[in-house]
């Protein structure tokens, strides 16, 4: 088979490899393993995995991917310095299979080599591979390679989350918004990321550490005119009842946007996403508490995560981290956790050369540190549309 040859098309006979076996390896991103299965609905479904790995317990993966395995192929750490050795597996526990479907797309090079010298002699069996940030599904076979656009959401939220076992708390539905507040968020968003409007910026990220009611900020603010205009109090009255009243209206300012420019275009989009684990033990061990919770977490089509921080004050750099680790947990490599700062791009920028803005400086660090991606509250729109293409 030549894996490099590629002859694209765009649709997918959905029955055409129903019948055959499908072959998986265990891997810490099931939703690659899960999205064929989805498609062709295998009649038999075989797992390959490693039952005495030092870093992970694949045996909890294999549970949370949900297929019903006819059975397990496995291996011990050791024998994957053995790629004849793998073979000689390979042959005795699949040759009889007249047609298989081996999805290599998590496997470890070991493995993958071994499968490729298995499948030499093997004219029915295709070799499929997802590459999950461009939503493509390359089928090798004795016809040459196809790849395979999937557009179609294949696995929810929900399900996204139970794969690498965890679990979320029920979302209050009713902080997703109503079409006055969207309304009110969007003209908000207009007045405040207006280059000109450094001022209000200021006087917005200075409210945490200078609390007030909201007729009082409203009142001494240089912008009093232009919030009236928008009503600003009725729509952020309780937030100023908060601990850090701008997180709320930023972390809103942020939903808002994305809302408006992606909604249709993924799987989920959630704000205040509450992350538990979904074995009742493991939860029990931490008291019931919440591993950990974002801002505003998004789910492509594809089963990517993109999760967001909206910072309007100081993160410190453990948070930065917990926030990269539990994306990474959640979602494999194709998990992106992004920090949205109150700034506008060209003010991040030149954030150095910014008298004050020290708590946001720190956070902007702290993120770059722990390798989030920083954005600007104004380039919403045009970076997402590169996230999720």
């Amino acid at each position: 088979m030549d894996l490099k040859s590629k002859n694209k098309k765009n649709t997918m006979d959905k029955k055409k490899y129903q019948e055959y076996s499908y072959v998986v390896i265990s891997t810490l991103n099931q939703v690659v393993n899960v999205i064929p299965h989805k498609i062709y609905q295998f009649d038999e479904v075989y797992n390959i995995t490693i039952t005495d790995s030092p870093y992970f317990k694949n045996e909890e993966f294999n549970k949370n991917l949900g297929l019903n395995f006819k059975e397990t192929l496995d291996f011990q750490q050791t024998d994957m310095n053995n790629v004849a050795g793998i073979v000689t597996k390979l042959k005795a526990f699949f040759s009889e299979k007249k047609r298989i479907f081996w999805n290599i797309t998590g496997g470890q090079r070991p493995f993958i080599l071994a499968i490729l010298e298995f499948i030499r002699d093997r004219e029915d069996d295709v070799i499929c591979y997802l590459e999950g940030n461009s939503s493509t599904m390359t089928i090798t076979g004795k016809e040459g390679s196809k790849e395979y656009r999937y557009h179609q959401s294949y696995v929810s939220i929900e399900e996204a989350l139970k794969l690498m076992g965890f679990d979320f708390r029920k979302i209050d539905d009713s902080k997703q918004g109503k079409d006055d507040e969207r309304d009110f968020y969007y003209k908000l968003y207009a007045l405040y990321i207006d280059k000109n409007n450094v001022q209000l910026r200021k006087e917005f990220i200075e409210l945490n550490s200078n609390k007030k009611a909201c007729k009082d900020f409203v009142a001494n603010s240089h912008f009093k005119k232009e919030l009236e205009i928008i009503n600003f109090c009725q729509y952020t009255e309780d937030d100023f009842k908060q601990t850090y009243p701008f997180g709320y209206i930023l972390e809103k300012l942020a939903f808002y946007q994305l809302e408006k420019e992606i909604k249709s275009k993924v799987e989920s989009l959630v704000h205040s996403l509450k992350i538990i684990f979904n074995d009742e033990e493991k939860q029990k061990e931490i008291n019931g508490k919440t591993i950990d919770e974002f801002d505003i977490a998004i789910l492509t089509k594809n089963g990517k995560f993109i999760i967001f921080e909206c910072k309007s004050g100081k993160m410190s750099g453990d948070v930065a981290k917990s926030t990269n680790y539990s994306t990474y947990a959640i979602s494999g490599v194709y998990g992106k956790p992004i920090l949205i700062t109150p700034l506008i791009e060209d003010e991040i920028k030149k954030i150095n050369g910014l008298d004050g803005y020290g708590k946001v400086k720190s956070a902007i660090k702290s993120a770059k540190r722990a390798t989030l991606d920083v954005w600007g509250i104004d380039k919403i729109a045009d970076n997402i549309e590169n996230y999720i293409k």
